[in-house]
């Protein structure tokens, strides 16, 4: 609005929606854009004064309105003032009250998100036995949305019920099956059960006995592939596990969400620590995905590098449970390790194409060139996760990380880009003709010798209880590429002896400096350091690179199956 580039103007605008509760929404947007664009002063005074009566009883509107009023504000300047500050820091300390209130003693509902990291709107559904049900719906979206929705992991009940509405095209015509909702593993992505909408307005009852996968993990996905214009929803609710169902606090934890990446605390001398902030997000009682959605947020306003990426990237790997409250402790409080711990499970979990992912989001921040040259060092990530990242390192980094990052990426530019054959391996298997029991004798007969499965096996490589945090694809690459990311503890070498023989396993220095090596058939011998005239340490595997030949597609997906549930099973 041109018209109302000027503080009179605006400022006459911003009375008459003061004034008049009943405005047209798109009259208010227009009052309070034009108005924080050239308010100063007690034209600040007045839009914060309006903002708060126009939504007395409503904060997920107020935190609208002032989130809009910020970044109109900031869009001609550089920062906010100390007075928008403060009521940013008090709007978000009244959320964290009003969701605690909010949720008291309830189960803490589970995060129902898409693609676009959005929720389907709730709607109101008949049942077939005459109960109404609050229900996510994909009709919410339009008739010809298409998108997944998927709920967090949970751990699977015996039996799950809830009830389903919804289409699969004009009751005349036949059912078209692209509208459907799933109960998917959450480890070996396997579907579990499938249940169709009755192709009705009136939701019916669906009925999942689940004793064989009961306490192992899983999550709901609830698919519209439908883009018809009519006949194309459907929408799920009223679940008999209670966690699922949908808790209203959703757009309460939005608002939140966006205060805390403003970083109000920042700008005020007094305010609420972080350590305080914390503190109080433990105490909601959120699950797992949705305190890491704050605790990101929060990392971000703070502007805590790397501790943000880490964050985030972990919510992208689907490891909430890595992001916890200690990340936003202080620099001069957080030990430097708890950081990297953060990292080095993440780089465990991620498939080749995440881990460059995660490189590239390191090398933007001096502390996260950093991060990076420690797990380069410490074969967390291999060469090929720097092909690609043509960037300028900060010149606050230390001579020598910075030259060993640098000649890390000149390397990196050399390489060939390797074609990902563990990846498209891995999308071809067969999960529904995957046996636990062949996978366990497959464990015994080619594993053992070398690893540990709930105490069973040898600890001469990587112990595999951890495999759950992997995930078929990253420990199907560990598989079939063994050599693409070698811890340093688990580095092959080689030794010539003084009687001209060679031998080659993982070496462990006794006491004495003796040498303890142990080869691929999981034996151990010891060498005087007298006999040994030459040593070269590798960046190979001691696992055998053509290990995946000799498993065809059903062995592999029985091996992965058995790893994955049986490493669940003790999570």
């Amino acid at each position: 609005m041109p018209a109302l580039d000027s503080a009179a103007a605006a400022n006459a605008l911003l009375g008459f929606v003061a004034d008049n509760a009943d405005a047209e929404t798109a009259l208010v947007e227009a009052a309070l854009e034009a108005a924080s664009k050239v308010a100063t002063g007690e034209m600040l005074d007045h839009l914060l004064r309006t903002i708060s009566r126009l939504t007395s009883d409503d904060i997920v509107t107020r935190s609208q309105r002032f989130d809009q009023l910020c970044t109109s504000y900031l869009s001609r300047n550089r920062k906010l003032p100390p007075k928008l500050a403060r009521f940013g820091a008090q709007l978000q300390s009244q959320l964290l009250s009003n969701l605690s209130d909010r949720l008291g003693s309830n189960t803490a509902a589970v995060d129902w998100l898409d693609n676009g990291g959005e929720s389907w709107a709730v709607q109101q559904r008949h049942c077939q036995d005459g109960q109404p049900a609050r229900v996510l719906s994909s009709l919410t979206r339009g008739e010809r949305y298409t998108g997944v929705l998927r709920s967090e992991s949970i751990r699977c009940p015996a039996e799950l019920r809830f009830w389903l509405a919804g289409h699969n095209g004009r009751p005349a015509d036949d059912d078209r099956r692209k509208n459907f909702a799933r109960l998917v593993h959450a480890i070996t992505g396997e579907t579990i059960a499938t249940a169709y909408p009755p192709r009705n307005d009136v939701a019916a009852e669906i009925v999942w006995q689940l004793e064989q996968h009961e306490n192992e993990w899983v999550r709901v996905e609830v698919v519209d592939g439908d883009s018809a214009g009519a006949y194309a929803w459907l929408a799920l609710g009223r679940f008999s596990l209670g966690a699922l169902n949908h808790s209203g606090e959703d757009k309460l934890i939005e608002a939140l969400v966006t205060t805390l990446r403003r970083g109000f605390w920042r700008s005020l001398e007094q305010g609420e620590s972080l350590l305080e902030l914390a503190g109080k997000m433990d105490a909601l009682g959120l699950s797992q995905r949705r305190r890491a959605r704050l605790i990101v947020a929060a990392l971000e306003g703070a502007a805590m590098e790397p501790a943000r990426t880490l964050a985030s990237q972990a919510l992208a790997l689907d490891r909430p449970e890595l992001v916890t409250t200690g990340l936003l402790v202080g620099d001069d409080q957080r030990p430097e390790t708890q950081v990297l711990q953060v990292a080095q499970e993440l780089c465990a979990t991620a498939t080749a194409l995440q881990q460059r992912s995660l490189a590239k989001s390191l090398l933007g921040s001096a502390d996260g060139c950093r991060l990076l040259a420690a797990l380069l060092a410490e074969g967390r990530l291999n060469l090929q996760a720097l092909r690609g990242a043509e960037v300028l390192l900060p010149t606050s980094l230390d001579a020598e990380v910075r030259q060993y990052l640098q000649q890390q990426l000149d390397a990196a530019g050399m390489l060939q880009e390797e074609k990902n054959l563990a990846s498209e391996r891995s999308g071809r298997l067969d999960w529904q003709a995957a046996d636990r029991q062949l996978g366990q004798q497959l464990y015994k007969q080619h594993c053992s010798i070398c690893h540990q499965l709930g105490g069973e096996g040898q600890l001469v490589g990587p112990q595999l209880d951890g495999a759950i945090a992997r995930g078929a694809s990253r420990l199907c690459e560990d598989i079939l590429d063994p050599n693409r990311n070698v811890d340093l503890a688990f580095r092959l070498s080689t030794l010539l002896l003084d009687d001209d023989t060679v031998v080659s396993g993982l070496v462990r220095e006794e006491t004495d400096g003796d040498l303890l090596v142990t080869g691929a058939d999981g034996k151990t011998k010891s060498y005087r350091s007298d006999q040994v005239v030459q040593r070269r340490n590798t960046t190979q595997s001691l696992m055998p690179a053509n290990f995946g030949e000799l498993l065809n597609d059903q062995q592999l997906a029985s091996l992965l199956k058995f790893l994955t549930l049986s490493a669940a099973s003790r999570r």
